[in-house]
């Protein structure tokens, strides 16, 4: 493997990406050693670019259908019909159970209001 020497020891380079990733996480801490990060991987949006709210398992609002499901999945998808591949599909289930359906474009989720 590229990232190891061949007595099996992680490589230079390897281990100068770790200590530059380490270094990073570590600048996202306070003085006192609080998270700073404004969500759960360092930002409004993650590392995957979806908001930090739009996980498996969140409810969710689908504004086009006006309802509201529960997230089973999030990834690729292709149309059946048309055969265009959509990355980051995200497949609902209404909250008491049913019929499952997908959003092909995540921008047309919001979290549920609280009422």
């Amino acid at each position: 493997m590229a990232d190891e020497q061949p007595d099996g020891t992680p490589s230079t380079a390897l281990t100068a990406r770790a200590a530059s990733g380490w270094a990073t996480f570590q600048g996202n801490r306070g003085e006192d050693g609080a998270d700073r990060r404004s969500g759960p991987v360092g930002g409004p949006e993650g590392m995957n670019g979806l908001p930090v709210w739009l996980h498996e398992g969140a409810l969710v609002l689908d504004t086009a259908a006006k309802a509201k499901g529960i997230i089973q999945f999030i990834g690729e998808w292709a149309d059946p019909t048309t055969r265009r591949v959509f990355p980051q599909a995200v497949f609902l289930r209404p909250e008491g159970g049913g019929q499952e359906w997908i959003v092909p474009d995540h921008q047309a989720l919001s979290p549920p209001t609280v009422a």
